[in-house]
């Protein structure tokens, strides 16, 4: 649980409309598009960039994986906003600050910056972005106590592992190339994501 909560501030709030402007141009589509549509487009360039095309560049996209991160993370985010009346707050846990998405009873939160770079650093995370707003609107995500912040991310389920590519089993085999320099350490060992 957070030690405490925040609202954005005006230039947080002017930051995230520019990761998600960002966002958008990464996969193409408008932010008028129905929110589920949005939701699977951000799900598959994820999914695109793992795997084979881990190292690939996106096209239309300059930044590192942190920035890229930040940009889907925030377009997902806001969907969750306008699907479900959720907000985005920062919270600090310990020491460090975290920008969240939070449903209105802070029984659920989202770390979708962090989830986002979670699966463009690794091979071995398999992104449920779709799914999981999928099992929200469906009411499939087990219900929490109000005032909990606990993170939907492991709350996710998907009844069968998607396909993978051969390439995902060579990596987990010789290990994943994936760099770990771009966040703090404890980003990589976060179990909220």
């Amino acid at each position: 649980m957070p030690t405490s909560e925040r609202s954005l501030t005006v230039q947080e709030q002017a930051q995230f409309k520019n990761y998600a402007a960002t966002g958008f141009d990464m996969i193409s589509d408008v932010p008028c598009s129905r929110m589920a549509t949005i939701v699977e487009e951000v799900d598959q360039l994820i999914q695109k960039r793992q795997g084979p095309l881990l190292f690939a560049p996106t096209y239309g996209f300059e930044g590192d994986d942190a920035d890229a991160a930040r940009a889907l993370g925030t377009v997902w985010g806001n969907q969750m906003v306008r699907q479900f009346g959720w907000e985005w707050i920062c919270v600090t846990l310990g020491e460090e600050e975290h920008f969240v998405v939070a449903a209105p009873d802070r029984s659920l939160v989202v770390f979708a910056h962090d989830y986002v770079w979670k699966c463009l650093e690794s091979n071995d995370v398999e992104c449920s972005v779709a799914l999981s707003f999928e099992q929200l609107r469906a009411g499939a995500i087990k219900a929490q106590p109000a005032l909990t912040y606990t993170s939907m991310m492991p709350l996710v389920k998907r009844e069968k592992s998607r396909e993978r590519k051969q390439l995902v089993e060579f990596f987990r085999k010789v290990g994943s190339p994936a760099r770990r320099n771009q966040w703090s350490d404890a980003c990589h060992a976060c179990e909220h994501v």
